[in-house]
C-alpha cells in the first residue's frame, strides 16, 4: 500500500482544543475555521463508507452562497478527542415539528456501540423536537432509531 492510500484510509481523531466534560461541541457558520475543518473531516469518513454521494459538509460554507443551507452541526468528544460528528440542516417541510433534519451522521467505528450516541441522543431530541432524518438511512442507523423508540415508548 503506498503512502497515500494509507492516508486515504487512516482515521485520524484529533484532540479537542478546549477541556471540557461535555461530548459535544456545537459548530455553526460563526465557528472558528478549525472546528468547521474538523466536522468536514468527519463528513469525508462518512462520504468513503458509503461509497457514493458528494461531501455533505464542507469548511468553506457560508451564508453568503447562492447554495448554502443553514447548518448546525455537532463534534462528538470522548477521551479529549473528536470522534465523529453529525449535522443538522434547516429544511423546508410540513411533516416534522422542527424545521432540521438530521442530515448525517458519522462515529468512529471504535466508538459505535458504545453508548456515546444514546447518551447524546436526548440533547438533539431537547434541541431539536421530533427532528426527520435524510435518506438514506443505514442499517445500523435504522436499528438504533428503533431502539430509541422501543425506549421511549416503555418510558
Amino acid at each position: 500500500m503506498t503512502d497515500r492510500e494509507t492516508l486515504y484510509y487512516s482515521i485520524i481523531l484529533p484532540k479537542a482544543k478546549f477541556t471540557t466534560s461535555t461530548k459535544l461541541k456545537c459548530v455553526n457558520p460563526n465557528s472558528s475555521k478549525m472546528l468547521k475543518k474538523q466536522v468536514e473531516r468527519f463528513a469525508t469518513y462518512f462520504l468513503r463508507e458509503r461509497r457514493r454521494g458528494a461531501i455533505q459538509f464542507e469548511a468553506a460554507e457560508c451564508p453568503g452562497d447562492d447554495w448554502f443551507v443553514p447548518y448546525e452541526a455537532y463534534l462528538f468528544i470522548d477521551q479529549g478527542r473528536y470522534v465523529g460528528a453529525c449535522c443538522f440542516r434547516e429544511r423546508n417541510t410540513a411533516i416534522n415539528s422542527s424545521k432540521y433534519e438530521l442530515d448525517w451522521i458519522w462515529l468512529h467505528p471504535y466508538f459505535r456501540s458504545r453508548g456515546l450516541l444514546p447518551e447524546i441522543w436526548p440533547s438533539f431530541k431537547s434541541a431539536y423536537g421530533k427532528f426527520g432524518f435524510s435518506k438514506p438511512i443505514t442499517p445500523a442507523m435504522q436499528r438504533f432509531l428503533d431502539k430509541i423508540d422501543r425506549n421511549d415508548e416503555s418510558a
